[in-house]
Parts: structure tokens; C-alpha cells; sequence
């Protein structure tokens, strides 16, 4: 057909296409604002990984555009037209087409780009600004006398957009509405405390709860729930929980008995033997407890900035849904134990509140015992200064023996 130009295809190269956000005059310098070969070449090679491009290649500001990965079907073409026409009766065309390769793999920089924060401040000698990136070096403190002697002081923001597309905003004017359950809560200044208890809970397990509290005046709130499904048998709603003991006890905001349900009428800062129910803070860094499952990170969006995207769930992985009875049955033990410590056992949490006499240690018993005082004060309660964080010293000490015990043994049955 006339006005045709046809061209051979055999073994095409297959191109990377790449959309650049702007005009190439210098193709070296564009790739040095994609990352350079190497970069470039493994971002390729990685299909979860996104191209950057950095405006300003040499400034330690400067915020990147995300390139994603797409699919095409396209080629590309080198036409050659000739500048005089062809003569008269000659078979030579005007232009000739030439298959360089196809393309099936694309980046696109779909998304917007956000501030760019430079120096705002009229450098002397614009041929060599060392003071920009001399103030700008986060890596050694400056001193007073190198502040004086910079032009200026820029700091580097911190925080940047976390998305590259337009998010639909929806403002929310409902005022928020305060909770309709909640405990009476009291700071330690306070002189005086809630007295006899107010009309009860209309609740079959209101008696109960009474029993608990002549039993035992203090109770935290995992003690309290602990035990009374103990007593009662069968799981009990923390809503159910906060509506009874709502009218039956108290808490305190701060102070050694702080989160704690407290008695109406019972003040333990008058009670030197209420030092056994003081609250033991317990704070352990990850590496002490093992024991706790990761959690699962949320997704990343596709308008997420980051260099990288969301792996694909694997499609091999399934779920056992076979109960073992043995096992469900002592983990249900554990959970109902999980407000006392024993020795040897892990703690699964990096913040975990005992109260002392749930600590079944020795060494920690007899602390209390030594250290009581005639004064209580806000810090440490009944006990003498320093010596709550003695025993929260003895208690890390025997969690991470437990869990280097636990840490052994597993490597041990895992090698035989």
C-alpha cells in the first residue's frame, strides 16, 4: 500500500522506558538525577523497588519523585527522512524505519512533588557556598564559635508529606463525647478519699465483687479480672467490670498505687501494710522478651512515599486451623496467671504492672520487708527511697535469666 514503510523484526531488544519529569538537554546529568548506573540498574532488576529522582542530586534536602513500575507493549523506531526527494521513477523512499527495540517495562512519575526547602539566605560568595552544607552537616555538633562564624543557621526539617497524590479530606465536627463509663480517678495530693460506696450496680455479680474487695482493698486490673473468672467460672465483660467497681472503689492517678482499683473508704496512705499492694513498674527493652508475636505492619499504599512497595502476600502460606486442646488449655492457665510473677517465668510485654505481693520472689519479698519506712511518700510509697527500683532491678535481672533459659533451650532442641 502506498504511503506504508515497513521494517524487519527479528529479535528486538527489550527496552526500559522512563518518563522524565523534565526536559533532557544533558542525558549524563539525567542520570545522575535517577541515582546514577548502578542504582538504576538495580531498581530495574527489582520489581518492588521505585526510581527516584532527586532535583538536586548534591543537596541533603533534596526530596525525591517516585517512579512506578507499570507494564506496556510498545516499540521504538529510528525514522531517517531523506532532506532532497527521491528522483523521479526511483524505488528509494522518502523515509526509511528502523526497529530498535521493544518495550515492555515502564516508569512514570504520576506523583506530585513536594516542597523543596532551600537555604533562604543571600550567600557572599555565590561561587562556593561551603556554608550551606557546612550548617547543614548533622553529623557533627556545632560549637558555639562555628554558629558565630556561618552566614547562617538553616535546620533541616524532619518530616516530610507521607503521600505523592491528592487525599480526600473529610473534616470531623462532631465534638468527641466523653465516656460514659469511667472510674473515679483522684490525684496523690488529694487529702481526702471517696467514702462509703454509692447506690451499687443493679448486677448478679455485684455481691461478688463486694467479697473481693473485703478480701483484699487494692486490686490492679488485671489481678481484679484475673480473679473473677476465677470465681465466677466464665469470661466477664470489662464494660460490666467498669459499671460495678464504678460505684465500689476508686483510683489514683499518680503515685505507688496509681491504675489500681481501691476500696471507697480504704486510704493505703494511712496503712503501713498497704505497701504489699504498691505498684512495681516493669519496663524491658525488645531483646527481653521473645516470647511476643510481631505485629502486622499495615500495607503500603500505592500513593505511600518510600522507595520501595508492598511485597505480594505469598500464596503458599496457610493457616493451621487444628486446636490442640492441651495447649489451648494451658495457655488459658497462663492468661489467668498473667498478673502474678513466679520464678522462671517470661514476660511477653515490655510494660507489665505488678503489685509487689504478686511478685513471687524472695529477694523481692524480703526488700519490701527491709525497706519499710514510718512515711509515705508519692515516689515510694511505705518503702524507703531507692528501694521500689531495687526490686524492679531484681525483677528485670530474673526475666532476662528466664529468658536466656527459654532462649537455650530452644536453640538446644532445634539443633538435635
Amino acid at each position: 500500500m502506498d504511503g506504508l514503510l515497513e521494517a524487519p523484526l527479528s529479535s528486538p531488544k527489550r527496552l526500559v522506558c522512563v518518563n522524565f519529569p523534565g526536559f533532557v538537554n544533558n542525558p549524563s546529568r539525567a542520570v545522575e538525577v535517577l541515582g546514577g548506573e548502578s542504582k538504576i540498574s538495580r531498581v530495574f532488576n527489582n520489581p518492588n523497588y521505585r526510581l527516584e529522582a532527586h532535583l538536586r542530586p548534591k543537596d541533603v534536602e533534596s526530596i525525591p519523585l517516585y517512579a512506578t513500575r507499570t507494564h506496556c507493549c510498545g516499540v521504538v523506531l529510528k525514522v531517517r527522512r531523506r532532506k532532497t526527494p527521491p528522483p523521479e521513477g526511483s524505488e528509494e523512499q522518502a523515509a526509511t524505519v528502523e526497529v530498535v527495540g521493544c518495550v515492555t517495562i515502564k516508569y512514570e512519575f504520576s506523583g506530585l512533588a513536594d516542597f523543596q526547602y532551600l537555604p533562604a539566605a543571600v550567600v557572599s560568595n555565590p561561587v562556593a557556598p561551603a556554608s550551606y552544607l557546612h550548617a547543614t552537616s548533622i553529623c557533627e555538633p556545632l560549637s558555639s564559635a562555628a554558629l558565630v562564624e556561618t552566614d547562617f543557621l538553616h535546620i533541616p526539617s524532619f518530616l516530610y508529606c507521607r503521600s505523592d497524590r491528592p487525599l480526600t479530606f473529610r473534616a470531623y465536627t462532631k465534638p468527641r463525647v466523653d465516656r460514659p463509663v469511667s472510674a473515679q480517678f483522684i490525684p496523690y495530693s488529694e487529702d481526702s478519699v471517696p467514702l462509703a460506696p454509692i447506690k451499687p450496680y443493679n448486677h448478679f455479680f455485684t455481691p461478688t465483687f463486694e467479697k473481693m474487695f473485703e478480701e483484699r482493698p487494692v486490686w490492679s486490673t488485671q489481678a481484679f479480672y484475673n480473679s473473677l473468672i476465677q470465681r465466677v467460672g466464665r469470661k466477664v465483660s470489662r464494660v460490666v467490670i467498669k459499671k460495678i467497681n464504678k460505684t465500689l472503689a476508686y483510683m489514683f492517678s499518680s503515685g505507688p498505687w496509681r491504675l489500681c482499683w481501691v476500696k471507697r473508704g480504704y486510704d493505703p496512705r494511712t496503712d503501713p501494710d498497704a505497701c504489699k499492694y504498691q505498684v512495681l513498674d516493669f519496663r524491658s527493652k525488645r531483646s527481653v522478651y521473645r516470647g511476643k508475636p510481631e505485629k502486622v505492619r499495615p500495607q503500603r499504599l500505592a500513593s505511600m512515599i518510600g522507595p520501595t512497595l508492598a511485597k505480594p502476600a505469598s500464596q503458599s502460606s496457610t493457616v493451621s486451623l487444628v486446636r490442640n486442646t492441651d495447649v489451648t488449655e494451658q495457655a488459658h492457665a497462663d492468661d489467668l496467671e498473667s498478673h502474678v510473677y513466679q520464678l522462671g517465668k517470661r514476660v511477653n510485654q515490655g510494660q507489665k504492672l505488678f503489685q509487689v505481693c504478686d511478685v513471687m520472689l524472695d529477694d523481692v519479698q524480703d526488700k519490701m520487708a527491709s525497706g519499710k519506712v514510718g512515711a509515705c511518700t508519692e515516689k515510694d510509697g511505705w518503702l524507703s527511697s531507692g528501694t521500689m527500683d531495687s526490686m524492679r532491678v531484681l525483677l528485670t535481672h530474673h526475666v532476662q535469666e528466664a529468658d536466656m533459659k527459654d532462649s537455650a533451650e530452644t536453640l538446644t532442641s532445634s539443633t538435635t
